[in-house]
């Protein structure tokens, strides 16, 4: 499923180990949601790098939520690598609304993933959801912006 089997391993060693299992976050685990995003991106088709971006995208503790886990960045980054830990970092220090606005379509479909990992959708759905994610291959933002208006219909 994973590229790297080692980092995937090391990273869900930690994260237990940091007791992200024992942390409420959207009626589940905290553990729970980080790897459904790293998951959802996964079967979008996105790189190790953001798959693991995904896997740590709230790590540090934000506005939004913060898990009090008292990592540092440099753990974080000798443990999945610079460009992923770069991206939490980005991805924790924006306003979600403001995501589209860096033109980063990595950052993007963090926030996607994570918005409907959190959602309550239908598996008939999540078919829609990955085929109209797999069709953005450059960022566009036509057509990212069409896109988003898909995808929103579906949660409305």
């Amino acid at each position: 499923m994973y590229k790297d089997k080692e980092v995937y391993k090391k990273s869900v060693k930690f994260l237990l180990d940091k007791k992200a299992d024992k942390i409420e976050h959207s009626g589940r685990t905290f553990f729970d949601h980080l790897i459904g995003v790293a998951t959802i991106l996964e079967k979008w088709g996105c790189s190790f790098d953001v798959v693991m971006t995904g896997m740590f995208h709230n790590i540090y503790g934000n506005n939004y939520y913060n898990p009090h886990l008292n990592v540092s960045r440099e753990e974080v980054r000798k443990l999945i690598g610079k460009k992923p830990e770069e991206l939490v970092w980005i991805f924790e220090n924006t306003d979600r609304e403001k995501i589209v606005d860096l033109k980063n379509l990595d950052l993007l479909l963090i926030k996607l993933a994570n918005d409907y990992e959190q959602s309550n959708l239908p598996q008939t759905i999540w078919s829609n959801i990955n085929y109209e994610v797999r069709k953005v291959k450059n960022f566009d933002l036509n057509q990212i912006n069409n896109m988003l208006y898909k995808l929103n219909n579906y949660t409305t």
